[in-house]
């Protein structure tokens, strides 16, 4: 049997530690021994909250890594001062504890880096795997966030191969992960990054979550795709629920508790 090819797209790699790198580490190893041949796609110059060499043993020998250099303004932040590494795992500090130092960089952070401070990378990676792509076909294409805007990736790349099957994972929420609402996000940045979402939900195939923390989330984006397929009904040419047509709409929940 031809081995089935999948492109995962993470940010997170050996030698990043944390609890964001083990779960396509460990599909990594043991895709091959289920027939699929896993590529990973991740950053050449990562700024890692959190490094763990011990990691690097794990990765599997012969597997195939693509990088592509990112820019991101955490390695900006993080020159400027080193108490700035802790915002690139969501950490800082609120209420009483803040200076006004930290009060501008989370009111940066939230309005200006739409979904995240990483998403200078999603343009140029979008270009580097066309590229790619066009010469070295996959079955399917795997998004891992945080950092979410890497399913920005996955979105771009749907559009130029619609016949690749794409799964977005969500290891945590989205906009209702706990420190969102410490962002200090104004009412325009809140309406981009809603507009974001939809978009985003109109092109998924497959959409997996993780904890039940995430079950309010889930509720919501089931609601969300029930209105899309209703817009969809009505603007097709479907006059009766009863007649079958094809809206080329595919939508997949996986949950894990």
């Amino acid at each position: 049997m031809k081995q089935k090819k999948i492109l995962i797209i993470t940010y997170y790699w050996p030698p990043a530690g944390g609890p964001g790198v083990q779960r396509w580490l460990k599909f990594a190893k043991y895709l091959p021994e289920n027939n699929w041949e896993p590529i990973i796609y991740t950053p050449e110059n990562p700024s890692y909250p959190l490094l763990d060499e011990s990691l690097v043993k794990d990765v599997p020998k012969n597997i195939q890594i693509i990088q592509n250099k990112i820019w991101e303004p955490y390695q900006l932040a993080e020159k400027l001062n080193k108490k700035n590494k802790k915002f690139k795992a969501g950490q800082f500090d609120v209420g009483k504890n803040q200076s006004w130092k930290s009060k501008l960089s989370i009111f940066v952070r939230g309005n200006f880096f739409i979904p995240d401070a990483r998403k200078f990378w999603v343009n140029p990676s979008i270009s580097f795997l066309k590229k790619y792509l066009e010469t070295n076909p996959v079955d399917v294409i795997v998004t891992t966030g945080p950092p979410h805007s890497l399913h920005l990736i996955g979105k771009g790349l749907k559009k130029y191969f619609p016949a690749i099957k794409w799964i977005a994972d969500f290891r945590d929420p989205w906009t209702e992960i706990s420190y969102y609402k410490h962002l200090k996000l104004t009412p325009g940045p809140i309406r981009s990054t809603e507009n974001w979402k939809k978009k985003f939900f109109r092109l998924l195939i497959l959409l997996w979550l993780l904890a039940m923390a995430m079950l309010k989330t889930l509720e919501k984006l089931v609601l969300t795709l029930l209105v899309l397929l209703m817009d969809l009904i009505k603007k097709s040419s479907i006059k009766s629920p009863l007649k079958t047509q094809s809206l080329h709409c595919h939508i997949s929940v996986f949950w894990n508790s």
